[in-house]
């Protein structure tokens, strides 16, 4: 596994799913992008030039999180795609029990 420098995580992104609840298949164009999946590697924490010291990460590995869509440098590792994103690109902690999905991005003018 490869370890994130500072405030960076790694994430093994959800499979998105492939048919409507009716039935319809999704073509890739349409399914966009998963923005929820598993922490799996985190960096030390942000980084303090005038003290020398790191702040940890308020996450863990093998936390279920949602982050930011269109965030994050995808990358392949081993045939598992992952992302890494910045600790302030994650919303939160998703609860494994709860089904979670992201309603849609709010424009701004």
């Amino acid at each position: 596994m490869i370890r994130p420098l500072n405030s960076g995580v790694i994430i093994e992104p959800a499979e998105l799913a492939v048919k409507t609840a009716g039935g319809v298949d999704l073509p890739d164009t349409v399914r966009g992008r998963s923005n929820e999946g598993t922490i799996a590697a985190v960096g030390k924490g942000r980084y303090h030039a005038a003290t020398g010291t790191y702040t940890p990460l308020d996450l863990a590995v093998g936390q279920r999180v949602l982050f930011l869509r269109w965030t994050g440098q995808l990358f392949r590792l081993n045939d598992h795609v992952y992302i890494r994103v910045d600790e302030d690109d994650v919303i939160g902690e998703v609860d494994p029990d709860d089904d979670v999905e992201f309603a849609g991005e709010i424009i701004r003018r």
